[in-house]
């Protein structure tokens, strides 16, 4: 018979075996339910999105406490969505607003970077966040998102025009104004025009 004498061995074994019979504490509790839902996956009037809508982006929830000065519950309203609807481009944009508001600035960029590694395939979370970007001074980061925007969906031309906008605070004149030409080939106007 051959004896484990050597004590690193011994405690890999005791820390092995510990490890598998603790396991199930470490997964208890865990909820099911809160597994995130891709929101361009839902149907339109499905359970999770009649909820996220009834029961937390309303006008009695979010947007009152948001009114009352109460940005930090306004917050909270919009990230129990997200949890569970990581892409939810309402409350994303809602996100931009109130996190800002509560002193949580870093929760906007943290939210776009985790629905994008959960669902990368959807091409208007990353123009959301390429536009975000370029909106907070951030524009070759922006450049960037909606580049991936634009490779995704190449006949987006409200895209392209978010494009141009981040070319010219990049001071990329050139492009920005191939983008804003391809943005209308493409049948884009600005809002408010006919």
């Amino acid at each position: 018979m051959n004896l484990i004498t050597d004590k690193s061995s011994i405690g890999w074994i005791v820390l092995s075996m510990s490890l598998v019979l603790l396991s199930p504490i470490f997964t208890w509790g865990q909820d099911e339910s809160r597994t995130p839902h891709d929101y361009f996956m839902q149907p339109p009037n499905g359970e999770l999105l009649t909820w996220a809508h009834k029961y937390h982006l309303n006008h009695k929830k979010f947007f009152a406490q948001l009114k009352a000065g109460h940005y930090e519950y306004a917050l909270g309203e919009l990230l129990i969505v997200l949890d569970y609807l990581p892409n939810h481009p309402k409350a994303l944009t809602l996100l931009q607003v109130a996190a800002p508001l509560a002193g949580k600035p870093r929760t906007v960029n943290y939210r776009y970077e985790r629905a994008l590694h959960l669902y990368p395939q959807h091409s208007f979370t990353h123009a959301q966040f390429g536009r975000y970007l370029t909106d907070q001074g951030q524009a070759e980061k922006g450049i960037v998102y909606l580049k991936n925007a634009i490779g995704l969906d190449p006949k987006n031309g409200t895209f392209y025009a978010w494009l141009a906008k981040a070319y010219k605070k990049a001071g990329k004149m050139d492009l920005a104004k191939q983008s804003t030409q391809k943005a209308k080939e493409l049948g884009y106007r600005k809002p408010g025009r006919r």
